[in-house]
């Protein structure tokens, strides 16, 4: 390789040669001059020792560079196992002096700006406004181990001295490499330290292969989605766990800020009430001149609704069912659209191609606007046109929302 015989025929000559050598056996080494065969180990012996010790200078850190020394030392004046032990016990000691100095830490920050992509009224965004500070976010990386998880310890614990107003931590595992036990073990330490302040932990992202310390935090201390009470949760990924925080903190504080009702109000459907909470400034007779220009479509399971790629002739709402939009050719990213939303508008409005292909989970009843009628209410009704720009615009602001989460949550913008 070194000599620039790195092609085919090259590969072939040295696989012939090799070959007959496997047959011929090591007989043929009495016919090589003891000169020759000297000098080759020589010449073997220098270039290795000038790629080990003189060609790393300058790409090795100083500690690293040591190591090599040390090895090589050994190896010369003890032995090859000898070397072999050392370098291994040596690379233990480089990998903890390397990684504890920068801590297990990647960011932290307050919930306040955080949201989950779980669909909220403008009421229900309004609380959690107010109080979403009182939630504080924690994202580890890398290895977890006996070195630098103490750091995290000290860092929880001075966080929940210095901002007394927390009730919930959440500790983020996404971008965790590997975690040995005694990081596991000053893991579970963090419910005691957190009970102590009254505030209730929550695990995010977990790796799989870690599934049995999940298991065990969870018999341990207890977890459940809809218990809110519970002191610890772990969630699969950090939009749930900011999804769990929400819906405890509006179960806390939505009866103490939201004023009590006079009289009770008719049963709507939730469709209606989801357009009525995008829109929340205009009247009910507004909202009905809007979906007038609405068709009502029922659509059975498994319909492929359109593709990406596709033209932008309609958008929907969904009145009943579940619908799913995948984005192809790449990493699997799905979205569940559920009953209340509203999906296709923002192609419809720049008319660009359908990004996501939609199909139906189970059989839904949506209501369709399709471009002619759009184009008409424009002509016909500009200000029920500006209500439905209002509302795409607002499902461009939820999703805008979640890519900002991701973006602080992976380092990197989502596929």
């Amino acid at each position: 390789f070194k000599c620039g015989g790195g092609g085919r025929i090259q590969s072939l000559m040295i696989g012939v040669i090799m070959s007959l050598f496997f047959f011929i056996g090591p007989s043929a080494v009495a016919y090589v001059p003891r000169c020759m065969a000297g000098c080759l180990m020589i010449h073997v012996g220098l270039d290795l020792c000038k790629e080990a010790v003189v060609d790393t200078y300058n790409e090795l850190d100083l500690f690293e560079y040591i190591n090599v020394w040390i090895i090589a030392l050994t190896m010369t004046f003890w032995g090859m196992n000898e070397g072999l032990a050392v370098g291994a016990l040596l690379a233990c000691i480089t990998f903890v002096v390397q990684s504890a100095p920068a801590g297990p830490l990647r960011g932290s920050m307050s919930a306040a700006t955080l949201r989950s992509l779980s669909w909220r009224s403008t009421s229900d965004l309004e609380i959690l406004d107010q109080v979403m500070r009182n939630v504080h976010v924690v994202q580890l990386k890398g290895h977890l181990f006996f070195g630098n998880i103490h750091k995290l310890s000290e860092y929880v614990a001075n966080i929940l001295e210095t901002q007394a107003h927390l009730e919930y931590l959440v500790v983020d595992f996404t971008l965790v490499v590997a975690m040995d036990s005694s990081a596991a073990d000053r893991l579970t330490k963090l419910k005691h330290i957190c009970s102590a302040h009254d505030v209730h932990l929550v695990f995010a992202g977990i790796p799989s292969q870690y599934e049995h310390f999940k298991t065990s935090m969870v018999a341990s201390f207890g977890s459940s989605k809809s218990n809110y009470s519970c002191k610890f949760y772990a969630a699969d990924d950090l939009n749930g766990a900011i999804e769990w925080c929400e819906n405890a903190l509006l179960r806390q504080y939505k009866t103490l800020m939201t004023p009590v009702a006079l009289s009770p109000q008719p049963e709507k459907p939730l469709f209606i009430t989801r357009l009525e909470s995008l829109c929340p400034h205009e009247s009910p007779e507004v909202i009905q001149s809007l979906l007038s220009y609405f068709e009502q479509q029922v659509l059975e399971a498994g319909v492929m609704v359109w593709r990406q790629g596709d033209a932008a002739n309609s958008a929907m709402f969904i009145a009943e069912g579940r619908l799913e939009a995948v984005v192809e050719e790449e990493a699997g990213t799905t979205e569940e659209i559920v009953v209340g939303a509203m999906v296709g508008e923002l192609c419809l409005l720049t008319g660009e191609k359908r990004k996501t292909s939609l199909h139906t989970l189970e059989p839904s009843i949506v209501y369709v606007l399709k471009l002619d009628r759009f184009r008409e209410m424009v002509q016909k009704d500009s200000y029920l046109a500006y209500v439905f720009q209002g509302i795409a615009l607002r499902y461009m602001s939820l999703r805008l929302q979640y890519v900002g989460n991701r973006i602080w949550e992976t380092k990197c913008i989502p596929i």
